[in-house]
């Protein structure tokens, strides 16, 4: 056991990110919490950004711990445009500088044309737009001063078919994939600005077993994604790949070709 432990803690030495940082906002949950305990895995130092997901943020944090990945909380509101000015803030005054930015957290959920509010609007284009712009402009500039950084967008596959009934949602999306490639401009050479676009790597909770098959069927793989996939290609850009900015890379099980 001891010599295992041991070749652990060599390989962790080893690791692509050693001495990186990587803030990952909706790391608590779901695909956010996958990438955050990926990047974790190859050496990076762990800050979690989470909203109202606090049992859940606590939980990883100890999982992360445990695995003995560097790992730190942050709270905010992403809806509130105040409530970032003061993460950032914070993260300044109180954290290391973060090298490597991951655009998780976003709001889903239906909204018929018919029945789209104004308030449906702002509250999914704040989380969703407004607020990985705040963090990509200040941190992004801040990386480029430092001279490098990685910041990744997670976008939809949807935003090239999209689907009825969620118009903001897939509009914040759509503008997050050109926001991808603007700051890819704008921080180059020393930040690289991409955009990952899972597609079914996590089906709502009350999806029919019925619509779960028919979406495997039109699949060219013929499975459903795990989040780990989405994690996977996150790693990738930013710990293996040095010249790749401005990219959409869709992880859909090929979906998108059908």
């Amino acid at each position: 056991m001891l010599a295992l432990a041991k070749i652990k803690d060599c390989r962790r030495l080893m690791t692509k990110l050693k001495d990186k940082v990587a803030l990952v906002t909706g790391g608590a949950r779901r695909v956010g919490r996958a990438i955050a305990k990926r990047l974790g895995e190859e050496g990076a130092e762990v800050i979690l950004h989470y909203h109202s997901s606090q049992q859940e943020a606590v939980a990883a944090l100890r999982e992360f711990q445990e695995a003995q990945i560097a790992t730190r909380l942050i709270q905010a509101n992403l809806a509130d445009a105040v409530e970032v000015r003061q993460m950032l803030d914070r993260l300044e005054a109180e954290f290391p500088p973060v090298d490597i930015l991951v655009n998780s957290a976003s709001v889903y959920y239906g909204t018929p044309l018919e029945e789209c509010t104004l308030d449906h609007w702002e509250n999914t284009l704040n989380t969703n737009l407004r607020a990985p712009f705040q963090l990509a402009q200040r941190l992004g500039l801040l990386m480029k001063h430092r001279g490098s950084g990685d910041i990744l967008n997670i976008v939809d596959c949807a935003i090239r078919r999209p689907y009825k009934g969620f118009a903001p949602y897939l509009m914040s999306k759509a503008a997050l994939m050109s926001m991808t490639e603007v700051l890819a401009l704008e921080l180059a050479p020393e930040v690289r600005v991409n955009a990952i676009a899972p597609g079914t790597v996590l089906l709502p909770e009350n999806t029919s077993e019925e619509v779960r098959q028919q979406t495997i069927r039109r699949a060219p793989l013929k499975r459903l994604g795990v989040p780990e996939d989405v994690a996977d290609m996150a790693c990738y850009l930013v710990s293996h790949s040095q010249f790749m900015t401005g990219g959409y890379y869709a992880v859909d099980g090929g979906a998108g070709i059908r």
